[in-house]
């Protein structure tokens, strides 16, 4: 396992209702979604030099370094606004607006490695799904 850095932050988001999407628009347009949902990260996080990547279905992580106390908070809550104001074009045409539901966690003492901080990002991401989707938030 790798270790952790002191000042690393793992962001996980999910798209939500991805399945909603799926079942309306078939795969090519859940396709569609998470191709411009990627390019869209991949610019957001670029000017940072900051790595985005998709880990699964329609989850995307990103790691940050920690750098002031409430700037991952900003962080997240400018790429949900960001995601929020995108408009996809379907396969059929229409446009289809996303929400974003995003945990994140900055490294602890009981992180021994990175794994465990992308479980306690994890569960920060569960729990704003639990608390209403379309919303951050952060680990303990």
């Amino acid at each position: 396992a790798r270790p952790v850095d002191a000042d690393l932050i793992f962001f996980v988001l999910d798209i939500d209702h991805f399945q909603r999407i799926n079942d309306r628009y078939g795969h090519e347009g859940g396709d569609v979604v998470l191709r411009a949902l990627g390019r869209y990260l991949k610019e957001a996080v670029r000017a940072a030099e900051r790595p985005a990547a998709r880990i699964g279905g329609e989850e995307f992580a990103i790691l940050v370094s920690h750098t002031a106390a409430d700037e991952p908070a900003l962080f997240a809550e400018r790429l949900r606004r960001g995601i929020a104001g995108m408009e996809v074009v379907m396969p059929t045409g229409s446009l289809l607006r996303l929400t974003t539901s995003a945990g994140f966690a900055s490294r602890n003492e009981t992180d021994q490695d990175l794994n465990t901080l992308m479980r306690r990002a994890g569960d920060a991401l569960h729990l704003a799904k639990k608390n209403g989707r379309n919303r951050i938030e952060r680990a303990p």
